[in-house]
């Protein structure tokens, strides 16, 4: 039997409230508004307005419960990038958007590679960090299922890791979190050595 792991994350509007003011523009990122129409109230409103039809011909005269998802951008919550994210040319070639990518490409055997014991705030994953992460899982890597942890979840807001679904604090100033999760790193990015190359030859 397969184990399946809960990657979503619960969007709340209370993390827009642990913004500080100088990146409010973030809001959009962390959670959505929601205004919530309970079927006794906005609900029945709504949906007498709709059908043209009074309250008490509805059952219990009641309408339909509602949530209106305001404010908020893609990149909120449990996603896929799109290639277009990091740019409008990828490897030089125009990027593609989520609706060009086949949901086949989302689904393969996975291998998670868990850096945290070898990698340093701030600086990039190194080569020798995941060649120990994959000898950490027993086997070798195969073709497309390399999944690395680089640690964000130590920083973002109110983050449930799969793990032990413990509901972690937000950390601020965001360009800090930024500066300080380990990451991928690339031949132009001085002083951390080419592990995307080395991954995609791996």
């Amino acid at each position: 039997m397969p184990t399946l792991v809960d990657l979503s994350r619960t969007l709340d509007p209370a993390n827009r409230e642990l913004v500080p003011e100088s990146y409010k523009a973030l809001e959009t990122v962390l959670a959505p508004k929601i205004h919530y129409l309970h079927p006794s109230g906005e609900g029945r409103d709504r949906m007498t307005e709709i059908f043209g039809c009074p309250a008490d011909h509805l059952p219990n005269g009641e309408g339909w419960g509602e949530d209106w998802l305001t404010e908020m951008n893609t990149h909120c919550g449990t996603h896929v990038d799109a290639p277009l994210h990091s740019g409008s040319l990828i490897e030089g070639r125009e990027a593609r958007t989520i609706s060009d990518i086949d949901l086949s490409e989302l689904y393969a055997p996975g291998m998670i590679l868990d850096v945290r014991e070898w990698v340093e705030p701030g600086r990039g994953i190194s080569i020798e960090a995941l060649e120990r992460a994959i000898a950490a899982t027993g086997r070798e890597v195969q073709q497309g299922d390399a999944l690395p942890h680089c640690c964000w979840s130590r920083h973002a807001a109110a983050s449930r890791t799969p793990m032990t679904r413990t509901i972690r604090p937000l950390t601020w100033p965001m360009p800090n979190w930024w500066r300080r999760s380990p990451a991928w790193s690339a031949r132009r990015v001085p002083n951390r050595p080419v592990t995307r190359s080395w991954s995609v030859a791996r």
